[in-house]
């Protein structure tokens, strides 16, 4: 005999309830996830949106330089005290600065921000792409802060500038977009513009994985014939990255890239035949040859630790020419 409608709520009334607040809490979590979800930032989204800001620029000898986006502001990590940095970096004064209160500087040493500052310039006696301020602002005092060296171009865009697909996925994956196979199947230069990353997109990352896309550059194999008795056959090829040129302008990415450099794994007896190892191998030894004498005494201390590491390692290769190629200067 058939219930009716009434009798079944009635005998299954707890559990009607039961279902009943099962599918409450349901829709409610719902609708919480989906306005959670709309207010959540897409951090590939808030990097763009912060390389998109005007940046303070100021003008010397005829050339714009911009503040650093990211990690400009000169300082060392569990030091005791702030280091000599005029010093140490061979900084050579320029002349005091100038506020603007126009959007663009239009004479030497002018400064265009939209806050109050006061400070020097210093020039870099190894690079012209970069100086430094030692500023004064509500919320810095005597910092040394990077500039970069912008076109005029960009400082008539405020800065801003459009990213190409291959730059948006070095931002999406922090990575290189093309592996060495498919790297090697594009025109080398087309190769090489795509796999040298935003200058910008640097800034986001540490020394330690700069470091680490250096070792697994995907150009190393195929980029040229190397000569390996050209002893800066790949610093010459890389003399326009600016992944490289962002670690050798840094004493601690210096250091990070020896440490990389120190932990290669190499075999003697197997890998100088390997051409992928032993390029990286190449590149590192390089690395030190050509820069030493330009690093810090702190840095030229552990060239001179990963130099007896290496010797040691290279010492047992058997190829007479590989093995004097790979070997270091007494000096």
């Amino acid at each position: 005999m058939k219930k009716s409608l009434r009798q079944f709520v009635a005998d299954n009334i707890h559990s009607l309830i039961f279902l009943a607040v099962l599918l409450f809490i349901l829709i409610v979590g719902l609708i919480v996830r989906s306005v959670i979800r709309s207010h959540m930032k897409d951090p590939t989204k808030e990097i763009y949106s912060e390389l998109d800001e005007i940046n303070p620029t100021v003008l010397v000898n005829g050339e714009y330089y911009e503040w650093r986006k990211g990690n400009a502001i000169l300082t060392r990590q569990f030091a005791d005290e702030e280091p000599d940095w005029e010093k140490e970096k061979g900084m050579i004064y320029y002349g005091k600065i100038k506020r603007t209160r126009s959007d663009l500087p239009k004479k030497d040493r002018e400064f265009a921000s939209s806050f109050k500052a006061t400070g020097k310039i210093y020039l870099d006696p190894k690079f012209d792409d970069i100086i430094y301020l030692k500023v004064n602002t509500e919320w810095l005092e005597d910092k040394f802060v990077i500039f970069d060296k912008i076109s005029e171009e960009v400082a008539l865009n405020n800065g801003i500038r459009e990213y190409s697909d291959w730059d948006r996925k070095w931002f999406e994956t922090m990575d290189y977009p093309l592996t060495t196979e498919i790297a090697g199947k594009f025109p080398l230069s087309e190769a090489k513009d795509v796999l040298n990353p935003p200058k910008e997109m640097l800034h986001y990352i540490s020394y330690q994985k700069m470091a680490k896309l250096m070792i697994q550059y995907p150009l190393f194999d195929s980029s040229v014939d190397f000569d390996y008795s050209d002893k800066d056959c790949f610093l010459d090829f890389l003399s326009d990255s600016n992944l490289y040129n962002e670690i050798i302008r840094s004493d601690d990415g210096i250091e990070c890239f020896l440490d990389e450099y120190q932990c290669t794994k190499f075999d003697p007896k197997t890998d100088s035949t390997n051409k992928a190892k032993l390029n990286v191998e190449m590149f590192g030894h390089q690395f030190i040859e050509n820069n030493m004498d330009y690093f810090n005494e702190a840095n030229k201390a552990l060239c001179r630790e990963v130099i007896l590491i290496k010797e040691k390692i290279y010492a047992d290769i058997e190829d007479d020419d590989i093995r004097t190629l790979l070997s270091f200067d007494d000096d």
